[in-house]
């Protein structure tokens, strides 16, 4: 086992990831890529960008591996652009991981392992505050059954993955005796002494069913691998949502965020801040409300005004209420009118009498 694994190295393969023109890691891309990315051509003709420019678009990387698949150039790419493919089974100190040991260890348990890993977060999903693989692996051992096998599986219905995300995350946040999240929720937050960070909590229902749908698509693809093409699915049934981009016929792909409050709003009108900013825009450090994701009221020191209010959300909630009272407003004149003109006909046909 202490054995370096290039010693039984034979044969060398290159293989190059596939890059849909719509998939479920754009968002994660354009995060990674910032302001800064920008398509090349990759002509053979002249020097070619340096690695992070080429690296930050996925258009620029797929072009890459065409010219690396048509052209046998030897060292130049790779002195160039900085690409180097090994492919080893290591630990951190070098020895070589005996996977079939692992196999034997976990049994059937195996066939949970990309579940697991989908839902405690990759490049396609998020993951839950403070919760590692480790607790995520644990997790996934007192699931019960197999309940996490039908993540991934193309027949698997929308109940039997929401009864199975549901599961790992009661496991995941040891509440597996609560009936749902929600449940776990309320009983966490009112067990502890101090009010817990919100991220520190099991999500909601309909926040993880959104999660769930997102985590069955990405080992959906995972399964697929070894096929020559991905299943041919719709992004948008899986807890995603796609926008148009800032250049014409772009489609920038992002997730569906749950719309529902909060809170309910008896509560929501009695949560208060305490922000000065003065004219500037409140930032989550200054203002509770803010760090909510919540307008601010009359209870908060700025009284939730306008003038003195610097706290984004408070604006757009005023703006969308003036929208709708203008839309009232016009729907009462038009009434008024349609009143108006049956009068006129009931004086015109009295009067004709």
């Amino acid at each position: 086992m202490g054995r370096r694994l290039n010693r039984y190295i034979t044969q060398t393969f290159v293989i190059f990831d596939r890059y849909q023109q719509v998939s479920a890691k754009d968002h994660e891309r354009q995060r990674r890529a910032g302001e800064s990315s920008k398509e090349y051509q990759l002509p053979l003709t002249i020097p070619l960008p340096s690695h992070d420019k080429v690296m930050k678009n996925k258009t620029n990387k797929r072009r890459l591996g065409e010219l690396l698949c048509t052209h046998s150039i030897g060292d130049h790419i790779e002195m160039k652009v900085g690409i180097t493919c090994h492919l080893q089974m290591e630990r951190w100190d070098s020895t070589v991981l005996n996977i079939n040991l692992t196999v034997e260890n976990l049994g059937e348990q195996c066939h949970s392992i990309l579940a697991m890993h989908a839902l405690s977060g990759c490049d396609t999903t998020s993951y839950p505050a403070r919760k590692g693989k480790v607790s995520a692996l644990k997790a996934m051992r007192v699931v019960p059954g197999d309940l996490l096998h039908f993540i991934g599986e193309e027949g698997a219905t929308d109940l039997q993955i929401t009864e199975a995300v549901r599961g790992f995350f009661l496991a995941l946040y040891n509440q597996r005796e609560s009936a749902s999240l929600n449940v776990a929720r309320y009983d966490i937050y009112q067990k502890r002494k101090t009010s817990p960070a919100l991220k520190t909590l099991p999500p909601t229902e309909h926040n993880v069913h959104l999660h769930g749908r997102r985590a069955h698509l990405q080992v959906l693809l995972w399964k697929a691998a070894d096929h020559p093409d991905p299943p041919d699915v719709d992004i948008t049934k899986f807890g995603w949502d796609k926008k148009e981009g800032e250049k014409e016929g772009e489609e920038v792909i992002m997730p569906v965020l749950d719309a529902s409050p909060v809170a309910p709003p008896a509560l929501l009108d009695i949560i208060s801040c305490s922000c000065k900013a003065g004219l500037k825009p409140c930032t989550t450090a200054k203002s509770s409300c803010a760090a909510a994701g919540l307008a601010c009221t009359s209870y908060c020191f700025c009284k939730g005004y306008d003038s003195t209010c610097c706290n984004p959300l408070t604006h757009s909630q005023q703006e969308e209420q003036d929208d709708k009272n203008v839309e009232s407003g016009e729907e009462d004149e038009d009434r008024a009118d349609d009143e108006d003109e049956v009068d006129d006909k009931d004086m015109v046909y009295n009067s004709e009498e």
